[in-house]
């Protein structure tokens, strides 16, 4: 856990626990979704998302999870999630695509792959003027 930054009245943010215990929750599920155990990654990223509602990167990890366990429409859900959070992240319109694919909504998986090469381009071109 990173040091709290305590207050001159002695208290402490405890959304900076929060916030630890998201990450530490975030990083079990990781370990899990790379040995194979998609449900207990899902579990774990779904105990972090009911402590860190508004991350994009842990509906995004959920979905890559659900859509794992073929549960494809969980994993548009929480696609959609993490393109609601963070509309310029390219990964969400990824993981959309995947699990419209998987539930044969071509035109929505062609747009939403559309969408995530389109972002990755204009990231690419970024990076190289940088």
């Amino acid at each position: 856990m990173t040091d709290l930054a305590v207050k001159v009245d002695g208290s402490f943010d405890a959304s900076d626990i929060s916030t630890d215990q998201a990450k530490a929750l975030r990083q079990k599920g990781n370990e899990a979704f790379k040995c194979r155990q998609f449900q207990e990654a899902k579990t774990f990223y779904s105990q972090a998302i009911s402590i860190q509602t508004t991350s994009h990167l842990l509906f995004g990890n959920r979905s890559a999870a659900c859509h794992r366990l073929k549960d494809f429409y969980g994993a548009l859900k929480d696609a959609e999630k993490a393109i609601e959070l963070s509309p310029d992240w390219s990964k969400g319109y990824l993981r959309k695509g995947v699990a419209c694919e998987s539930l044969q909504q071509w035109d929505d998986a062609i747009n939403a792959f559309d969408k995530y090469l389109r972002l990755e381009t204009k990231l690419s071109k970024q990076t190289k003027t940088h």
